[in-house]
């Protein structure tokens, strides 16, 4: 491939001349620095760069260097671009022409020069190994009929070619580039400013940052303050040009001229010993020349100093001074790798941005739109201009009674909710720290390290902003970078100042509330409590539904054209104003887009005229989809009205419309022409391109055909929000591009990640979401899962793992089961059906069914469900919403574990029948170890076996073991060598051949089955109405259980409730019901039980609780109603019983913390006492288990000693075969 690279170079030829250079290298690794600085010490305009090859790893890398040199490597740039050229497309065409006109050819490749150049032959551009031309000249200029060459030139290269530049006759095009303005530099590395420090340098501005409050001056009050914060953050050791304050509006400018000098990586040694041997080369050359005797002197002392030896023969002097050269920079490019690398173990956030870093798309030929910077802003700047200084389609007043025409305006919401604290607004800030800065260079990272004086003062400026519906002038002007989209074109990106973006969030996120009073069920994005996946629950499940049942289903698919764009903000404001959002608001929003400011910029060039729009919302201002939900709100409202029947789902601008049943067909069109009315009066129009129709059943699909212009083409597959649809038999989601992302990232953990752990962390947090959230909607080839398991399994071992691995250890030692790709898409199913069996009462978009693929799911797994609600488990019985998903994650991996078993051939033996692989041992093993612990980990270790396969395998004397065994196996090394007998248990075949023991587990009927409903005894109840004579009944819970690490499935759990009066106490409990025996569990089921005691008994009571967790949950239940959360069955099952006027507090388990009090310091003692009587009761329930408990201890630990003294074994029995495999293996590379 050819690499063309087109920049702007120092030393500027004279502007009418255009200044190309070529250069053939090999690659890049290592000399980037050195090309650049050659290319931009020659004032190179053009750089072409033959045959040489970028690793897609590290092209990001190099894009970026070369874009610092000026040299730009977008494809679309005609002040800088570099790009691929295939030369297969060049001579598949030469060849086509060839082929086509019936001669027999053969090609010379070296016509072009003797055609074009005749008898005049240009100096040689290759070189040997020792720097000499070598007489024959590689020049790959082409000349071209109309533009000749003024003149060229001939530099020595990095490599073993020369540079080659010529110098045409080409205008330049010299026009200016505007940049963002420069803004004071501020320190990235200054700790965090202390209250101190703010105090000491607000201190002089307080009084006059009030009074500027107190007269409505916003715009002095934020210079006052964002002044005083810039203070404390600037940069001393970058004084720089740049004094602009950020509390300043300024225009972009040309941006100040900088040295273009780049920096090499050559080392000072390595650069004296290549001048060294030019300087040896020309001696050779000109022994008898005027300079000799200078030279000759020259190359004695440069030699002695770095360490050569001069004699006379100075060919050898300059060979020996190009290798050592050679050598420094090999092992540079090694130090800078294995630096980076060591570099980045430590540094998580650099290691995750690095391995999900995407690629530069490869670069498509020249088009005819324009490419040069300043050409692209302005193109952008028209249709941006002309897209958001239309006119609105109806005025607010019209919006307004139209509004009425549908109902009675809502109460407008309070304004408490528009001020912010200055703790969350500081937890904003820093959460959004890596977020970019707006034009006026504050970016949310530097405004994280102010402390909370900064915020409280901001929090009192945005009040006063609300006040007097006005913003500083700063906050107005607002950046609008081009984004690239996958389908072509340029997105509009509004990056608005990082200050108001912060206090948006947080307003937002106060406005909830006010949100869920009128956004319908259908609405779904960008709104608390729902997500895309309750639309995608909702269409499989109907889908599903009609399919099974033969019943019709039509629907639509549609998408707004530049929805933000195109929507009027002032008819947005009134349907906000008709809704009740809080007026302050609409007074501020409306203020800001009337004084707002667009700056158009691509590739940090802007354009020097603002766009003062009149229509368009920011896309990325959190306000937008609040007023964008706001007009789809009344959409639903319109629709549902117009059609009933239809069922609606709307993610910001996307409309899906459907109908399972009778006149399908009729329902979706009635539900289209209801939609058209209100685009209309809102100025909004469909996509043509992305407006779509499907139905299943042949009369369905054709009665939609026929309204085609209405709903759309029928298709037969789509993607709705990431999630690929098929109505036809066989139609399944094309992966290719998400296949490759799974392969990148993955490769590059392998390669850059030396942790275990590490990949581990990377690869469940980067490359299993990419795929496993759509699991529960989405079927995908058996191929596709399985190149991805190869993917994983790669990054897992560093590198292509032995085919004899065992799958089971290889997703339970090396690896985890929530790594392994068809397990992750399992769990997803699984956890989505959990999730819809536990919020009986919680938010839906509709009544929707079983997740598609969770029946066949659970004939895979064996499960199954009773008559209430309950999933039966080869283990026990699961109660979803009230047992943890910890507990679902547990029982789900143990059904892989039994799949893996099952189909195992080490394992083929022996079923699994409930019992437990002691994995443990072998976890440190590959955590600390290097590649031949994997391969015993996994039951792969090197053998004489193993070794007789290689091409070239070792000597028989060399695999012979030491008892005389020709090919000796792990089995016989470990297990049957006569000469060193195995001293322990023989244990079975498969857990010999996989290194581990089989633990039984404990029974099913052991375990009591949690009940619907706990038993109420009547004891407790009578004690409790007596006890309320003297006043609110002191209650106390506690839980605890058996555990201990690795013994999950053994643990057991108890729980108790104490009440009463001091010297007088009630205690009852029990042991804990069903699969989750945490003390987690235990404690919510002694609050369960006591809260169902205190509501038969009717008596206030005040309860006291050991776990803080539990105390804040319940607390934030009765105080504000949210009992959203985990476990949401068990606790709105609390919800339904627990008494609003019931008093929580905290206690010290185990008489912790001596100085805590109650809440009346009066029973303090007795509470105390409360609380150890309820632990005493729950130690009381264990202790008839705790003797099969510590047995069942035992034979954990005696499997567990097996598997470590058996790994220990195979792993020196093995490892002279291991040191022969990696001999073998590193001589066939």
């Amino acid at each position: 491939a050819h690499l063309l690279a087109w920049g702007a170079g120092a030393m500027t030829p004279p502007p009418e001349r255009l200044r190309l250079g070529t250069l053939n290298v090999a690659t890049l690794a290592g000399r980037v620095a050195t090309v650049l600085a050659l290319a931009t010490t020659l004032a190179l305009d053009v750089l072409v760069l033959q045959e040489t090859h970028v690793p897609h790893h590290s092209r990001g890398t190099v894009e970026s260097a070369f874009a610092k040199a000026y040299f730009q490597w977008a494809a679309a740039a005609l002040f800088g671009f570099i790009a691929l050229w295939g030369a297969s497309s060049l001579l598949s065409d030469v060849f086509e022409f060839l082929a086509s006109t019936g001669e027999e050819c053969i090609g010379f490749w070296r016509l072009a020069d003797e055609t074009v150049l005749g008898d005049h032959a240009f100096p040689p551009t290759r070189r040997d190994c020792h720097g000499l031309p070598t007489g024959r000249c590689v020049d790959f200029a082409l000349s071209t009929s109309g533009i000749p060459a003024l003149a060229r030139f001939q530099h020595r290269g990095p490599s073993d070619h020369d540079l080659v530049s010529y110098d045409f006759e080409w205008a330049r095009d010299n026009r200016l580039l505007l940049s963002a303005p420069p803004r004071l530099a501020l320190c990235s590395t200054l700790e965090p400013v202390s209250e101190e420090a703010w105090s000491d340098a607000w201190g002089p501005h307080a009084s006059s940052f009030t009074a500027a409050l107190h007269g409505n001056d916003v715009n002095k009050a934020w210079c006052l303050l964002s002044d005083a914060a810039e203070t404390l953050l600037v940069d001393p050791s970058r004084p720089g040009c740049a004094t602009a304050r950020r509390s300043m509006v300024a225009e972009p400018r040309p941006p100040p001229p900088t040295s273009t000098k780049s920096s090499t990586v050559q080392s000072h040694k390595e650069r004296r010993l290549r001048h060294l041997a030019r300087r040896a080369a020309e001696l050779q050359r000109h022994p008898e020349g005027p300079d000799a005797a200078v030279l000759h002197t020259k190359l004695s002392s440069d030699a002695a100093a770095l360490g050569l030896c001069f004699t006379e023969d100075v060919g050898r002097l300059a060979t020996e001074a190009l290798a050592a050269a050679a050598a420094l920079e090999t092992a540079s490019v090694r130090e800078r790798i294995a630096n980076w690398k060591q570099t980045i173990q430590s540094d998580h956030r650099r290691m995750r941005v690095w391995v999900q870093r995407t690629p530069a798309p490869a670069p498509a030929p020249l088009s005819h739109g324009p490419v040069h910077p300043a050409d692209v802003v302005e193109a952008e700047y028209n249709k941006w201009s002309a897209q958001w200084t239309g006119s609105a389609a109806h005025t607010p007043e019209e919006t307004w009674r139209w509004c009425l025409a549908l109902g009675a305006p809502s109460e407008s919401w309070m304004p408490e909710a528009l001020l912010p604290s200055a703790a969350v607004l500081l937890a904003a800030v820093r959460a959004s720290a890596r977020r970019a800065a707006g034009i006026d260079g504050w970016s949310p990272a530097y405004l994280a390290k102010l402390p909370l004086g900064f915020f409280e003062s901001l929090v009192a400026l945005w009040t006063a902003c609300l006040r007097t519906a006005a913003l500083p002038e700063a906050w107005c002007q607002v950046r609008v970078a081009l984004i690239p989209k996958p389908d072509g074109g340029l997105r509009p990106l509004a990056i608005a100042s990082a200050v108001w973006r912060a206090l948006a969030t947080v307003v937002v996120r106060n406005l909830r509330t006010w949100t869920l009073t009128w956004a319908p069920p259908s609405l779904l994005g960008s709104l608390p409590g729902r997500s895309c996946a309750d639309l995608h629950a909702a269409f499989a499940s109907d889908l599903h539904r009609a399919r099974r049942s033969r019943q019709a289903m039509a629907g639509h698919k549609a998408d707004v054209r530049r929805c933000f764009d195109a929507v009027s903000v002032t008819q947005a404001l009134a349907v906000a104003r008709w809704l009740g959002a809080p007026p302050p608001l609409l007074n501020l929003l409306e203020h800001f887009y009337a004084r707002q400011r667009r700056f158009i910029a691509w590739q940090g060039t802007f354009h020097g005229t603002p766009i003062e729009p009149t229509l368009g919302l920011l896309q990325g201002c959190p306000f937008s989809p609040l007023l964008l939900n706001c007009i789809c709100s009344l959409w639903v409202r319109i629709v549902r009205e117009a059609e009933p029947r239809a069922t609606l789902a709307v993610y910001l601008d996307d409309r899906t419309v459907w109908h399972v049943g009778k006149h399908a067909v009729q329902v979706v069109c009635a539900a289209a022409r209801a939609g058209q009315a209100f685009d209309s009066f809102f100025g909004l129009q469909l996509h043509p391109d992305k407006l779509g129709s499907f139905g299943v059943g042949r009369g369905v699909r054709a009665g939609l055909a026929l309204e085609a212009e209405l709903v759309g083409l029928v298709k037969t597959s789509f993607v709705l929000l990431g999630v690929h649809y098929a109505f036809g038999l066989t139609a399944l989601p094309d992966t290719t591009t998400l296949t490759s992302a799974v392969w990148r990232r993955c490769e590059r953990i392998a390669m850059a990640v030396a942790s275990v752990a590490r990949r581990r962390a990377l690869l469940e947090e980067l490359v299993i979401p990419l795929f496993s959230w759509s699991g529960p909607w989405t079927q995908f080839r058996k191929q596709d899962l399985m190149s991805w398991d190869r993917a994983v399994a790669l990054a897992l071992w560093g590198y292509k793992p032995p085919r004899s691995r065992s799958r089971l250890l290889l997703w339970h030692v090396l690896g985890r089961p929530c790594l392994c790709p068809e397990h992750a898409l399992d769990f997803a199913t699984a956890r989505q059906e959990w999730l819809r069996c536990s919020t009986p009462g919680a938010f839906r978009l509709l009544d929707i069914t079983t997740t598609p693929s969770w029946a066949a799911l659970q004939r895979k797994w064996g499960w199954s469900e009773t008559v209430t609600g309950e999933w039966r488990t080869p283990l026990g019985l699961l109660r979803p919403g009230w047992d943890g998903l910890a507990v679902l994650r547990r029982v789900a991996d143990y059904a892989f574990l039994q799949g893996l078993w099952a189909v195992d051939p080490k394992a083929s033996d022996r079923d699994l029948s409930l019992s437990l692989p002691t994995f443990a041992p072998a976890r440190p093993m590959v955590t600390e170890g290097t590649h031949s612990h994997y391969r015993t980990a996994t039951a792969c270790a090197a053998d004489a076996r193993c070794l007789t396969r290689l091409q070239n395998p070792p000597s028989a004397q060399e695999l012979q073991c030491v008892c005389g065994e020709p090919t000796p196996t792990r089995h016989h090394l470990t297990f049957a060598c006569s000469n060193d007998h195995w001293q322990l248990e023989q244990a079975t075949y498969c857990e010999r051949s996989l290194l581990l023991r089989l633990v039984p587990l404990p029974m099913p009927a052991s375990i009591p089955r949690m009940l619907p409903e706990p038993q109420i005894d009547e004891e407790v109840v009578h004690c409790l109405i007596a006890a309320a004579r003297h006043g609110p009944v002191l209650c106390a819970t506690d839980g605890g259980a058996l555990t201990r690490a690795r013994m999950e499935w053994w643990q057991r759990a108890a729980w108790a409730v104490a009440f009463g009066t001091e010297g007088d106490y009630t205690v009852y409990g029990d042991l804990v019901a069903g699969l989750d025996q945490t003390p987690a569990a235990a404690e919510r089921a002694g609050l369960w039980h006591c809260v169902r005691h205190l509501r038969r008994a009717q008596v206030p009571a005040v309860l006291y609780l050991d776990n803080f967790a539990l105390v804040l949950r319940l607390r934030r239940g009765l105080e504000r109603d949210l009992w959203a959360g985990s476990n949401p069955g068990y606790w709105h099952a609390i919800s339904q019983i627990v008494s609003r006027d019931l008093k929580v507090f905290w206690v010290p388990s185990h008489g912790k913390q001596r100085a805590w009090q109650a809440d009346d310091f009066r029973h303090t003692t007795a509470v105390r006492a409360l609380n150890a009587q309820a632990d005493t009761r729950c130690s009381a329930a264990l202790l008839p288990l705790r003797a099969e408990w510590e047995a069942a201890s035992n034979r954990l630990d005696a499997a567990e000693s097996w598997t470590t003294r058996v790994l220990k074994r195979q792993h020196a029995a093995c490892a002279r075969y291991h040191e022969l495999l990696r001999k073998g293996v590193s001589e066939w590379r």
